[in-house]
């Protein structure tokens, strides 16, 4: 949120919700995978996935900006490889959308797609400008913004109502 990046979904009562569940229930092939990482007291870097069948998908990635020069999120996926080679884990998956820091780490990579069926008028109207091959120019487009108009973009969708 400080550096005004957009991730609403982050701020979704529902993604809360599957969270806390996913957090609490495991059996033999499913349990969650909640690593934090500290410095003292305080947590700079979070990792949350699923391991399933020996492999890790990683679903959230974040760290403190302020601990960014120290490579606190390098760090944090460094000892999140070696908990998997350490734990029988084979493989490690940083999951969509592509990045040029999940590359570095990986030794392979496939085609993601999205596909949406949308039900209402606006639904085919954010269908078409986000999913209509503009998903990229738009997400440039934001990371161009000035920081304030990013944080306010980004506070305005963190309380936004749930539906």
């Amino acid at each position: 949120m400080r550096r005004g990046e957009i991730c609403s979904a982050l701020c979704d009562q529902k993604l809360r919700d599957f969270l806390v569940t996913a957090t609490r229930w495991h059996d033999g092939n499913f349990k969650a995978f909640v690593s934090v990482m500290c410095c003292g007291d305080e947590a700079i870097s979070v990792q949350f996935g699923i391991v399933t069948d020996g492999r890790l998908a990683l679903h959230m990635i974040a760290y403190k900006s302020a601990w960014e020069k120290a490579g606190a999120g390098v760090l944090h996926i460094e000892e999140t490889i070696t908990h998997c080679i350490a734990s029988g884990v084979r493989e490690l998956d940083f999951l969509g959308p592509d990045a040029p820091y999940k590359r570095v780490w990986s030794d392979a990579a496939i085609t993601v797609n999205d596909y949406v069926l949308a039900e209402t008028l606006m639904g085919r109207i954010v269908e078409k400008a986000v999913l209509g091959g503009n998903r990229a120019r738009l997400k440039d487009l934001l990371s161009r913004l000035p920081h304030a108009v990013r944080h306010r973009i980004a506070r305005r969708l963190q309380h936004r109502p749930a539906r």
